[in-house]
Parts: C-alpha cells; sequence; structure tokens
C-alpha cells in the first residue's frame, strides 16, 4: 500500500520495486474501467 500511495503521489514505479503492486493496481484499474468509473491519473498509469 505504501507503494500505491508513492504513485499516487507521483513516485515513479518502475523494475525495481516489485511486481504485485503494480499488478494489483493495474486489476484495480482494469476493475475501475470495466465499471465505467474513471480512473485517477495516478492510476492510469499503473493499468496500461
Amino acid at each position: 500500500m505504501a507503494q500505491l500511495f508513492g504513485a499516487r503521489m507521483t513516485a515513479p514505479m518502475g523494475d525495481t520495486h516489485p511486481p504485485a503492486v503494480a499488478t494489483v493496481a493495474g486489476a484495480m484499474g482494469r476493475y475501475l474501467l470495466s465499471q465505467e468509473r474513471p480512473l485517477p491519473p495516478f492510476l492510469a498509469r499503473l493499468t496500461a
């Protein structure tokens, strides 16, 4: 969760971070899109 908060605050999330955070955040973003909900910019970057 700390890494997700860091992404929200525009900290880069690269290859040195555990992929689990990006995987879960990406899944959450895809779910929100499937429900026709808007994504916050930080989550859109992780969902791509």
